[in-house]
Protein backbone atom coordinates (compact mmCIF):
# COMPACT_ATOMS: atom_id res chain seq x y z
CA UNK A 1 0.00 0.00 0.00
CA UNK A 2 2.75 2.43 0.27
CA UNK A 3 4.23 2.11 -2.59
CA UNK A 4 0.96 3.12 -4.22
CA UNK A 5 0.49 6.17 -2.02
CA UNK A 6 4.17 6.88 -3.01
CA UNK A 7 3.16 6.99 -6.69
CA UNK A 8 -0.80 8.76 -5.73
CA UNK A 9 1.15 11.58 -3.91
CA UNK A 10 3.79 11.67 -6.71
CA UNK A 11 1.58 11.96 -9.54
CA UNK A 12 -0.88 14.86 -7.75
CA UNK A 13 2.54 17.00 -6.73
CA UNK A 14 3.49 16.20 -10.44
CA UNK A 15 0.13 17.25 -11.95
CA UNK A 16 -0.10 20.84 -9.67
CA UNK A 17 2.60 22.11 -10.40
CA UNK A 18 1.98 21.68 -14.33
CA UNK A 19 -1.45 22.08 -14.19
CA UNK A 20 -1.40 25.68 -15.06
CA UNK A 21 2.08 26.90 -16.72
CA UNK A 22 2.34 30.59 -15.82
CA UNK A 23 3.44 31.59 -19.09
CA UNK A 24 0.61 29.79 -21.34
CA UNK A 25 -1.75 31.15 -19.40
CA UNK A 26 -0.33 34.52 -19.83
CA UNK A 27 -0.06 34.15 -23.14
CA UNK A 28 -3.73 32.87 -23.26
CA UNK A 29 -5.50 35.89 -21.38
CA UNK A 30 -3.08 38.83 -23.01
CA UNK A 31 -4.10 37.61 -26.06
CA UNK A 32 -7.56 38.22 -25.65
CA UNK A 33 -8.07 34.63 -26.94
CA UNK A 34 -9.85 33.71 -23.13
CA UNK A 35 -10.07 35.43 -19.79
CA UNK A 36 -8.59 33.63 -17.07
CA UNK A 37 -12.17 32.05 -16.10
CA UNK A 38 -12.39 30.48 -19.73
CA UNK A 39 -8.68 29.17 -19.23
CA UNK A 40 -9.00 27.25 -16.67
CA UNK A 41 -11.15 24.44 -17.49
CA UNK A 42 -8.98 23.99 -20.91
CA UNK A 43 -5.76 23.99 -18.49
CA UNK A 44 -7.19 21.42 -15.78
CA UNK A 45 -7.91 18.42 -18.33
CA UNK A 46 -4.68 17.34 -19.30
CA UNK A 47 -3.52 17.57 -15.44
CA UNK A 48 -6.69 15.85 -13.59
CA UNK A 49 -5.68 12.73 -15.71
CA UNK A 50 -2.73 12.16 -13.90
CA UNK A 51 -4.18 13.24 -10.59
CA UNK A 52 -7.15 10.75 -11.46
CA UNK A 53 -4.97 8.29 -12.35
CA UNK A 54 -3.10 8.78 -8.55
CA UNK A 55 -6.65 9.03 -6.69
CA UNK A 56 -7.47 5.52 -8.37
CA UNK A 57 -3.83 3.72 -7.84
CA UNK A 58 -4.63 4.97 -4.01
CA UNK A 59 -8.22 4.91 -2.66
CA UNK A 60 -8.57 0.93 -3.61
CA UNK A 61 -5.78 -0.82 -1.89
CA UNK A 62 -5.95 1.73 1.19
CA UNK A 63 -9.86 0.86 1.40
CA UNK A 64 -9.26 -2.64 0.89
CA UNK A 65 -6.89 -2.51 3.57
CA UNK A 66 -8.38 -0.47 6.18
CA UNK A 67 -11.08 -2.82 5.54
CA UNK A 68 -9.45 -5.63 6.03
CA UNK A 69 -7.76 -4.62 9.25
CA UNK A 70 -11.27 -4.15 10.46
CA UNK A 71 -13.34 -7.57 12.19
CA UNK A 72 -15.75 -8.95 9.95
CA UNK A 73 -18.60 -7.72 12.34
CA UNK A 74 -16.82 -4.54 12.44
CA UNK A 75 -16.58 -3.80 8.74
CA UNK A 76 -20.14 -1.58 7.80
CA UNK A 77 -19.13 0.96 10.53
CA UNK A 78 -15.57 1.01 9.25
CA UNK A 79 -16.47 1.68 5.95
CA UNK A 80 -18.88 4.42 7.33
CA UNK A 81 -16.24 6.10 9.12
CA UNK A 82 -13.92 5.67 5.63
CA UNK A 83 -16.68 7.12 3.70
CA UNK A 84 -17.44 10.10 6.20
CA UNK A 85 -13.09 10.89 6.47
CA UNK A 86 -13.02 10.93 3.19
CA UNK A 87 -16.08 13.61 2.18
CA UNK A 88 -14.79 15.44 5.22
CA UNK A 89 -11.43 15.94 4.10
CA UNK A 90 -12.47 16.64 0.77
CA UNK A 91 -14.52 19.52 1.91
CA UNK A 92 -12.04 21.12 4.28
CA UNK A 93 -9.46 20.70 1.27
CA UNK A 94 -12.02 22.62 -1.30
CA UNK A 95 -12.89 24.91 1.58
CA UNK A 96 -8.97 26.03 2.48
CA UNK A 97 -8.12 26.09 -1.09
CA UNK A 98 -10.70 28.33 -1.84
CA UNK A 99 -9.58 30.58 1.37
CA UNK A 100 -5.90 30.91 0.23
CA UNK A 101 -7.25 31.45 -3.63
CA UNK A 102 -9.51 34.41 -2.37
CA UNK A 103 -7.08 35.36 0.62
CA UNK A 104 -4.28 36.49 -1.96
CA UNK A 105 -6.69 38.33 -4.29
CA UNK A 106 -7.70 35.89 -6.83
CA UNK A 107 -11.45 35.95 -5.97
CA UNK A 108 -12.13 39.62 -6.34
CA UNK A 109 -9.61 40.13 -9.35
CA UNK A 110 -11.49 36.82 -11.08
CA UNK A 111 -15.07 38.89 -9.99
CA UNK A 112 -13.74 42.18 -11.67
CA UNK A 113 -12.43 40.25 -14.58
CA UNK A 114 -15.81 38.77 -15.16
CA UNK A 115 -17.79 42.15 -14.88
CA UNK A 116 -15.14 43.76 -17.34
CA UNK A 117 -16.87 42.55 -20.73
CA UNK A 118 -18.62 45.77 -22.35
CA UNK A 119 -16.68 48.52 -19.71
CA UNK A 120 -13.75 50.76 -20.44
CA UNK A 121 -11.16 49.20 -18.86
CA UNK A 122 -7.44 50.56 -19.10
CA UNK A 123 -5.41 47.55 -20.17
CA UNK A 124 -3.08 48.39 -17.06
CA UNK A 125 -6.33 47.25 -14.87
CA UNK A 126 -7.03 44.21 -17.19
CA UNK A 127 -3.37 43.32 -16.42
CA UNK A 128 -3.08 43.58 -13.06
CA UNK A 129 -6.50 41.89 -12.59
CA UNK A 130 -5.07 38.86 -14.50
CA UNK A 131 -1.99 38.84 -12.33
CA UNK A 132 -3.44 38.63 -9.09
CA UNK A 133 -6.04 36.09 -10.39
CA UNK A 134 -3.10 33.86 -11.71
CA UNK A 135 -1.16 34.56 -8.06
CA UNK A 136 -4.02 33.50 -6.10
CA UNK A 137 -4.67 30.24 -7.98
CA UNK A 138 -0.81 30.01 -8.09
CA UNK A 139 -1.10 30.25 -4.49
CA UNK A 140 -4.06 27.88 -3.98
CA UNK A 141 -2.41 24.98 -6.06
CA UNK A 142 1.29 25.42 -4.47
CA UNK A 143 -0.61 25.00 -1.37
CA UNK A 144 -2.06 21.35 -2.34
CA UNK A 145 0.90 20.62 -3.80
CA UNK A 146 2.22 21.13 0.01
CA UNK A 147 -0.03 19.08 1.57
CA UNK A 148 0.08 16.36 -1.20
CA UNK A 149 3.97 16.34 -0.50
CA UNK A 150 3.69 16.06 2.86
CA UNK A 151 1.45 13.17 2.49
CA UNK A 152 4.25 11.58 0.20
CA UNK A 153 6.66 12.23 2.82
CA UNK A 154 4.51 10.90 5.75
CA UNK A 155 3.75 7.61 3.53
CA UNK A 156 7.75 7.10 2.97
CA UNK A 157 8.68 8.10 6.52
CA UNK A 158 5.51 5.47 7.72
CA UNK A 159 6.79 2.41 5.61
CA UNK A 160 5.07 -1.07 6.07
CA UNK A 161 3.25 -0.86 9.26
CA UNK A 162 2.72 -4.65 9.24
CA UNK A 163 6.10 -5.46 8.42
CA UNK A 164 7.38 -2.77 11.50
CA UNK A 165 4.48 -5.28 13.99
CA UNK A 166 5.77 -8.16 13.14
CA UNK A 167 1.84 -8.43 12.33
CA UNK A 168 0.73 -10.68 8.72
CA UNK A 169 -2.86 -9.80 7.69
CA UNK A 170 -5.24 -12.48 6.42
CA UNK A 171 -8.09 -12.61 4.90
CA UNK A 172 -10.98 -10.33 6.46
CA UNK A 173 -8.81 -8.89 9.06
CA UNK A 174 -7.51 -12.29 10.84
CA UNK A 175 -4.02 -11.00 12.13
CA UNK A 176 -1.93 -13.83 13.71
CA UNK A 177 1.68 -13.84 14.19
CA UNK A 178 4.04 -14.91 11.39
Amino acid sequence: MAASTAVAASAAVAAESAMFSEAAMRKTVASGAMTPVAVIPVAMVPAMVPAGVGQGMFQTPNARALMNAVPPGKQGEASGLLATGRVIGQSLSVALTWAVFAGLGGASAGRALAATPGRAVASEDIAALQQAFLSGFKGALMGCAAVAAAGLLATLIRGDEQQLAGVAVGPAGAGHEP
